[in-house]
């Protein structure tokens, strides 16, 4: 008969069983941890898509951009992409109105597992901003009881890390007189260092609440704003007229008080796009100089500066044709004027204008000062030399008019 063998087996060693249970312990509790990850991420997923997201979204710009009402299309989610279609707020304070129209973002997944709903790029077609000139204040908004999940899982911090608008306007101002900037290309990007962001722009028109300012285009410009401290920096800026010539403007904005500054330096702008009427056609050459500006709430408050005009010429004047008649010579149909500049002030509603210095060589020269008050109402005190040897003798009663050289009036003038 065969012979059957009996098999022992042999008993575990207490060792290998507790490393085996602590290799299925740690195993598990990965699982677990993997499912509390992946079921957190589903749960944020899911409200993210859902209706009280939304409402929370448009009750969160009510109280944070101060408006009375905010108006957000449904969102559509695609991945780690969101699309809406448009969002309108309306307000009667420093926001009067917004309207942004197809508007694309891309955000982090990983960054909400650590409670932060990071943008890493949006996109807006078109974004129209009306602004009043009132502070900037936050709405204060009461703490409610939050839900568990609001404590632990949901976001509870927002950044955006860059972004761009394909067409941006915006009004600033009263009504009649605004601030226009028109369909201008925005870049921005946030800088974590310095807790601002950064603007880059370029493309548009601007158009200024001044009498007789051109209508400019902006070749390029970079701004700063720091959402803390609610503050705007333009660093540099530069516009162009479709006539010619440059205006560079550095400039800054406080949120919080509605009060700015700016300085514009003016370069080879001609004449005719900056002077109104029928001195469009009488006046040549290109105006230059620098002007420093302050304004709040109230508007424009102070206005100083100085201008240049380079390479001037009165011409088609008609004193000037009777001069030519009188004197018998042509050559004053066209003065030309080899120095042409003031320096100009606005305070109280008037015009202070000042070192006013205008000068056809070896022909006339004019200085002194004017006012131009409420109403046009002028004032002022100008003297006139002419040269003492030139053409003018001609003029009958020359001598009894025009005394010898007065202080100020330079050589050989009467």
């Amino acid at each position: 008969m065969p012979r059957i063998r009996r098999i022992r087996r042999k008993k575990p060693r207490a060792g290998s069983v507790w490393k085996k249970l602590l290799l299925w312990g740690v195993l598990g509790m990965l699982v677990l941890a993997a499912a509390a990850v992946a079921g957190s991420y589903l749960y944020v997923r899911s409200y993210l898509k859902s209706d009280g997201f939304l409402a929370m979204l448009e009750q969160s710009a009510v109280d944070d951009m101060n408006v009375e009402t905010a108006r957000i299309d449904p969102l559509d989610w695609d991945g780690s992409g969101i699309r809406c279609g448009g969002v309108t707020m309306e307000g009667h304070e420093f926001l009067t109105s917004l309207q942004a129209r197809n508007i694309e973002t891309e955000f982090s997944r990983w960054e909400l597992l650590k409670r932060a709903f990071v943008i890493t790029s949006v996109n807006i077609a078109e974004l129209k901003l009306r602004l009043a000139p009132v502070p900037f204040r936050f709405r204060e908004k009461p703490e409610g009881v939050r839900s568990w999940a609001e404590e632990n899982i949901l976001p509870d911090t927002f950044r955006l890390e860059k972004g761009s608008i394909d067409s941006l306007s915006v009004s600033y101002g009263e009504a009649g007189r605004p601030y226009v900037l028109d369909g201008t290309r925005v870049e921005s990007a946030y800088d974590a260092g310095s807790s601002q962001y950064r603007f880059e722009m370029q493309g548009g028109r601007l158009l200024l609440p001044f009498k007789g300012c051109p209508e400019f285009s902006l070749m390029s410009g970079t701004a700063q704003f720091n959402h803390a401290s609610r503050r705007v920096n333009v660093p540099s800026c530069r516009l162009t007229t479709a006539a010619g010539g440059y205006l560079d403007i550095k400039g800054d904005w406080d949120g919080s008080s509605s009060s700015w500054t700016a300085n514009m330096v003016v370069n080879g702008v001609p004449a005719s796009s900056v002077l109104e009427g029928h001195w469009k056609k009488h006046v040549q050459g290109s105006v230059s100089g620098g002007i420093d500006l302050r304004g709040g709430r109230d508007g424009v408050t102070h206005v100083a500066g100085l201008a240049r005009l380079q390479g001037g010429m009165l011409t088609g004047l008609p004193v000037l044709d009777r001069l030519a008649l009188f004197c018998g010579s042509s050559r004053f149909r066209n003065l030309p004027l080899h120095e042409a500049s003031a320096q100009f002030s606005y305070q109280e509603s008037a015009w202070h204008i000042s070192n006013i210095l205008v000068e056809s060589e070896n022909l006339v020269r004019v200085e002194g000062w004017l006012e131009i008050g409420k109403g046009g109402a002028l004032t002022g005190r100008l003297q006139v030399g002419l040269r003492a040897d030139g053409l003018w003798k001609a003029l009958p009663g020359f001598s009894d008019v025009f005394s010898v050289s007065r202080q100020g009036a330079g050589g050989n003038l009467a």
